[in-house]
């Protein structure tokens, strides 16, 4: 029983501690010996006043105890780094029955060097981080024990060793002194005495509404109390710790079912029964509800299922993002993405040869390719992978094959296929590939194959540091990775297989093992059908809320501005005069509806009488993006996310302009590099502002394998009038329809409400007249607007 310890009272809060004993010279002590106890141990008036109580730290203050003396360890004891006085640097632990010996002390501090004595009675190096540390001194009682016989403390008795999943104060047959049941999920149970270690250390788990017993407090950890319990457990009664986080306490006086006060044996018997009924209850009334749930799921899925089915943009939205579930699912296996080619030209003998072996290699290995059907290489690479490949094409098709076997499906949305490629273990890029530029600029890529010898210019690993040469803001441009380079196929192949040793690491693929792409079997719930259908009509609304406005007009595609959201005045002359110049030639602007850039380029737009869009994420509806909203912006169309927003903002655009910035603005550029590489007809012409900001990307994507199809599509300008040349070069595009560019009548200039006004509207040196107009902004009543609620 626990009332057989004559110091350690019967409480309710239990503990057992680290215990140390002090071998000293005689000199110091005479007749007396010490304890040593951890100060969460017995409160001070647990030993008999004759017996004064004192830390480690104390007793070396008070000359009690000495440097040179040697401290015997009963229980394990942290090390910490030698030297350091914090204690927030452990090093590792030491076994019991360790000799230390005190080889300093510094009054102002809680920590106490000490080193091993050897048990040849030598010591260990004291400078050895292995044999040398610090130990806490000043949360360790002595407490001093008198020789005298009419004084000597009764000692206790010696306990026979307990099994290891006992601990020395509780057994089998130990008093309940309270009682409790589990009142989370769960409640994991850990051995007695110890707490929580880690999760391999964890003995069971009981589950919730369980009944314990409580013996005592077992354990003190910095995040919460253990107990020590008694339960039983497929008919055996075991014990063990578990966090006061997980369980509800009853004492015996809180025994009272129906105002009736029960003995603990009676309460066990009539709270297992109220449990029994009340998890019945929960039984029946889950199975009504989980029936209910299938029902309307199967309903909603026979209706979701025509969608996929339909030939219309609901229907090809809705399997593009299926297709995007589909592909991130083969996360388990090793899969890499393989960017071979591009759109517009065929590889080379070379090129086909590499292309082919490292493709073999890798499907030979157990990877399972993902790689982009929209290249000239894909034919071959299809052949080559079969059934152990899929690859993405950007066109709207319902095709379930492609020639050679391998599977295909269709995701129009650049940014869901970036997120599709990058989903894979390894990412492998040819030279000539636009798609796998365009996951360079998201960091995203592993390896370039350039069995031509092309890849030469600097990357984007030059980027940052270019920008600080000029003397210029970075605005976020992160570090990237160098990329590694191969010209064979065989070495590039060997250098992506990975050497994982986690038991949590993707597997290879079985040998003959493939997977079939088909929506109409993609185990749906509610949750899948409302995300698919959220993304659908969001995506759908807002193409449909950007091509007339509100007297019916249609509005063009015309451009959009990509840039940062920081203000940064070296920048804005070149951004509002771009937009300005092109607004007044009659182009739609369209920004991401935030502040810098964004806001300057909404400012020129609207300032020149043109259509001048903000899509900000709607989740992000702050104050300052409201007043742009309201002050530069002619129409607002909210996006819940990245994979709408951006596409949205390149949705019918002609030329895609990027303003300085930072991450952000590369993820932008990243998705209209993957949307040309899989859907080059659209005509679309990039530029770049600001030569010295963008001069290293800009090389790197023009001068460095990439086919001349796309790179006659690059510009990078200093001047705002060197816009114009670009505008001429679309305009005589037969591919390019006026009202995808700009409106058919030159638009009336207008006053924005913002902070530029003053800088850039009528009188500026920037503009002159050409700026100025009568007209100001209407009221928000007259033109959509996302925003709602007042400032």
């Amino acid at each position: 029983m626990l009332t057989k310890y004559k110091y350690i009272r019967p409480l309710f809060f239990l503990s057992i501690t680290t215990i140390f004993s002090i071998s000293s010279h005689a000199s110091l002590f005479g007749n007396k010996d010490c304890v040593a106890r951890e100060e969460s141990a017995l409160g001070k008036d647990s030993a008999p006043k004759s017996e004064p109580i004192m830390s480690i730290h104390e007793a070396l203050r008070l000359g009690k105890l000495k440097v040179g003396e040697i401290v015997t360890i009963t229980r394990t004891q942290k090390f910490y780094v030698p030297g350091k006085t914090t204690g927030t640097l452990f090093t590792h632990s030491v076994s019991p029955n360790t000799r230390l010996k005190i080889l300093g002390f510094d009054p102002e501090k809680g920590f106490t060097p000490v080193a091993i004595v050897k048990k040849d009675g030598t010591e260990a190096p004291s400078t050895d981080v292995a044999t040398a540390g610090v130990i806490a001194s000043k949360e360790i009682l002595i407490v001093f024990k008198s020789e005298d016989k009419d004084e000597k403390r009764e000692e206790k008795p010696k306990e026979e060793k307990k099994n290891d999943d006992q601990h020395p104060l509780f057994t089998k047959d130990s008093e309940a002194v309270a009682y409790a049941f589990v009142d989370s999920s769960f409640a994991s149970i850990y051995p007695l005495g110890e707490g929580y270690k880690s999760d391999s250390k964890r003995i069971t788990e009981l589950n919730k509404g369980s009944f314990i017993e409580i013996l005592g407090k077992s354990t003190e950890k910095s995040y919460a109390t253990y107990y020590a319990i008694r339960f039983v457990q497929d008919g055996e009664v075991k014990l063990g710790d578990v966090g006061s986080y997980s369980i509800t306490m009853i004492k015996p006086d809180d025994m009272v079912i129906d105002g009736k006060k029960l003995s603990p044996k009676e309460f066990i018997a009539r709270y297992k029964e109220i449990e029994a009924k009340r998890l019945e209850r929960e039984r029946i009334a889950r199975e009504k509800r989980e029936a209910k749930e299938r029902a309307e799921l199967e309903a909603r899925l026979g209706k979701f299922k025509e969608v996929l089915n339909a030939q219309n943009t609901e229907g090809i939205l809705a399997r593009e993002k299926i297709n995007t579930m589909m592909i991130k699912g083969l996360s388990k296996y090793k899969t890499i993405s393989l960017l071979f080619g591009n759109p517009f030209r065929e590889p080379t003998a070379t090129e086909y040869a590499e292309f082919k072996k490292a493709a073999t290699d890798l499907v030979e290995t157990g990877f399972y390719v993902v790689f982009d059907a929209d290249s000239k290489a894909a034919p071959a690479i299809a052949q080559i992978v079969g059934k152990r490949g899929v690859g993405i094409t950007a066109k709207a098709t319902t095709s379930a094959e492609m020639s050679g076997g391998a599977g295909l499906v269709s995701i129009t949305n650049p940014y869901l296929r970036m997120e599709a490629y990058a989903n894979s273990d390894k990412k492998i890029t040819s030279a000539d590939s636009i798609v796998g530029r365009g996951l360079a600029f998201e960091d995203k890529l592993d390896y370039v194959l350039d069995p031509e010898d092309v890849f030469t210019t600097p990357g984007l690993n030059t980027w940052r540091d270019n920008i600080r040469s000029n003397d210029l803001p970075t605005l976020g441009v992160k570090d990237y990775y160098k990329l590694k380079r191969f010209k064979t196929g065989a070495s590039v192949a060997e250098e992506a297989k990975p050497e994982w040793t986690y038991s949590s690491s993707p597997k290879y693929l079985e040998k003959g093992k493939s997977f079939t792409f088909d929506v109409n079997n993609v185990p749906l719930d509610n949750h899948d059908i409302n995300n698919v259908m959220a993304y659908a009509e969001e995506m759908m609304e807002g193409a449909s809320q950007m091509e007339h406005d509100e007297s019916g007009q249609v509005i063009p595609g015309g451009s959009v501005f990509f840039g940062s959201s920081q203000s940064e005045s070296k920048f804005e002359d070149l951004t509002y005069g771009t937009a300005h110049l092109l607004g007044s030639l009659g182009v739609t602007g369209a920004t991401g509806g935030s502040g810098g850039a964004m806001e300057v380029a909404n400012t020129g737009f609207y300032d020149a009488g043109a259509n001048s869009i903000g899509i900000p994420l709607s989740g992000h509806s702050l104050k300052g993006e409201r007043r742009v909203a309201k002050d530069a912006q002619t129409a607002t169309i909210g996006a819940s996310d990245y994979e709408l927003r951006i596409p949205l903002l390149l949705h019918r655009r002609k030329i895609i302009v990027n303003a300085p910035g930072g991450s952000g603005t590369a993820k932008e550029i990243a998705v209209t590099l993957i949307m040309i590489g899989g859907q080059p007809d659209r005509n679309q012409q990039i530029v770049f502002l600001n030569s010295k900001f963008y001069g290293t990307p800009f090389n790197w994507l023009n001068n460095s394998g990439l086919p001349s199809e796309f790179t006659g599509r690059l510009n990078i300008i200093d001047k705002k009038d060197e816009i114009i040349p670009i505008v001429d070069k679309l305009s005589k595009n037969p591919a390019v329809k006026k009202e995808d560019l700009k409106t058919p009548k030159a638009p009336k200039a207008r006053n924005s409400n913002t902070e530029f006004k003053s800088k850039y509207s009528s009188g500026s040196s920037l503009f002159g007249s050409s700026s100025s107009g009568s007209g100001t902004h209407s009221s928000t009543s007259s033109r959509r607007d996302y925003w709602t609620g007042s400032d």
